[in-house]
């Protein structure tokens, strides 16, 4: 749930850029009116078919809206647009901290680059200590230790300020050739070192 992850970063001061989590259509078209465009519409839940729609004008929020709301959605996430670079923080988890296991760069949404050179210690640093931290810690103090695999979507402005878009509980297809085929990792050890919590 898309509404539950922005909800936690808001609650904890994760930075991410402002959103409205509408459940009516009417909501929805109110809260764009009072937000300025572009604006980007997705659905609460992860979904393959439906994605992250960038509205330009008033008629394409409407028209967005309308059609994941027919199409079955229960609430729809409005997010101020940000413009920079999409950096994808992979880290594995043993439910009290989070190690970073790689970062990559996405382009379009085609193509993916394994630790670019836009990924400074500094940036990533900041990363560790804003974003991945917090959301750990969040999520114990919730009850709901995380073990695994969790992405970090990460948008980096003109001003190298990171922005946290969102979570993935798996390597995405544009991705996974970097840990699966490139990396000489032996993933069963992993995993179950972060059950038993000695991942680190």
């Amino acid at each position: 749930s898309k509404a539950f992850a922005y909800r936690l970063m808001h609650k904890n001061s994760i930075p991410t850029p402002k959103f409205f989590v509408a459940e009516k259509l009417t909501t929805a078209i109110e809260f764009s009116k009072s937000t300025n465009l572009p604006i980007a519409i997705k659905p609460d839940n992860h979904s393959f078919q439906e994605g992250t729609v960038f509205c330009q004008t008033q008629n394409e929020v409407m028209k967005t809206c309308e059609k994941l709301f027919n199409t079955g959605n229960k609430k729809i996430i409005l997010q101020d647009y940000v413009e920079g670079k999409n950096v994808m923080v992979w880290t594995i988890s043993d439910g009290y901290q989070a190690k970073i296991i790689d970062t990559t760069l996405r382009y379009q949404n085609n193509i993916a680059y394994s630790k670019p050179n836009i990924i400074t210690e500094e940036l990533s640093k900041e990363v560790q200590e804003n974003i991945i931290k917090p959301t750990i810690d969040a999520l114990v103090d919730d009850g709901r230790e995380y073990i695994g695999i969790l992405e970090f979507d990460i948008i980096t402005d003109r001003n190298d300020t990171p922005f946290l878009m969102g979570y993935n509980s798996f390597f995405d297809d544009i991705s996974v050739d970097f840990f699966v085929q490139n990396k000489n990792y032996n993933w069963q050890e992993i995993f179950n070192s972060t059950i038993i919590g000695n991942v680190f």
